[in-house]
């Protein structure tokens, strides 16, 4: 899947799947009602997860997992 493929190493060892599409699709610039949405779930489980990601990553922010996704994609 390409999805899989673009996460960051540490992205991709440290997520499951899900958090991982979820991710993608924030980096992507959606906000957490459209990912919802094209996930088809709710508003709250994607928080859930992000807070999860946030806490693997050791990141405190929706910008910083973003400056950290970014800064992954140039390495």
């Amino acid at each position: 899947r390409q999805g899989d493929r673009r996460r960051s190493p540490q992205l991709a060892e440290a997520c499951t799947s899900r958090e991982g599409q979820i991710v993608e699709l924030l980096l992507q610039g959606m906000t957490n009602r459209q990912i919802a949405q094209a996930l088809n779930i709710a508003e709250a489980t994607v928080k859930k997860h992000l807070h999860r990601v946030y806490k693997k990553l050791g990141v405190r922010s929706r910008a910083l997992l973003i400056v950290e996704g970014a800064g992954a994609k140039h390495r």
